[in-house]
């Protein structure tokens, strides 16, 4: 499964596998893997610190070690030289059955969080994944660096309406409900 979209200043590409175009992308990415942002655990201090546009979790040479189906989304926006990508990794959810995804350690880089376009894109993985898996919810697992961008990140989560989930992930984790509706179901 192949799917080329367009979302605001971005093309979408999702996939359920990695190719060679999608290894040449990913491998760009981790060629300019860096960006400096600047970084504050409070109010008083802070401090400048390099930041990883990619992290392993969300690369092929992770992905495809693993014994679970994943989908792959990589995100592209050429006016502002800005691109990244992320895996949902599909795991068996507590209701038997169904599926879950997870994306690990999405590392929201600073340059793509000043765009003011990260609500759009968290909309557009939504959408593309209820129409295009089996999945029932996605739990999204940011990392990220200072407290301020963990707020701003928070009120962008809010604004969405995911929830936030603590039991079973780290701190910052937000869950996403990908079911459909039941008119959405019956038109199916």
């Amino acid at each position: 499964m192949k799917i080329k979209q367009k979302v605001e200043d971005f093309e979408i590409y999702f996939s359920s596998n990695f190719g060679l175009e999608n290894k040449t992308f990913e491998d760009l990415l981790r060629f300019q893997n860096t960006s400096t942002t600047e970084a504050s655990d409070d109010q008083y201090i802070k401090h400048q610190i390099t930041w990883p546009k990619l992290t392993f979790w969300n690369s092929y040479l992770y992905a495809e070690e693993q014994d679970n189906p994943f989908y792959l989304f990589q995100f592209s926006n050429e006016q502002k030289d800005l691109s990244f990508q992320l895996i949902v990794y599909v795991e068996t959810s507590r209701v038997f059955g169904f599926k879950q995804g997870v994306i690990r350690q999405w590392s929201i880089s600073p340059e793509l969080l000043a765009s003011g376009q990260l609500a759009k894109i968290i909309e557009a993985i939504n959408d593309i994944l209820q129409k295009n898996t089996p999945l029932i919810s996605l739990r999204l697992q940011p990392y990220m660096p200072g407290i301020e961008v963990i707020n701003k990140l928070k009120s962008i989560f809010l604004k969405l309406g995911l929830k936030k989930i603590s039991a079973i992930a780290p701190e910052q984790t937000r869950f996403m409900d990908l079911r459909l509706s039941i008119n959405d179901i019956l038109k199916k």
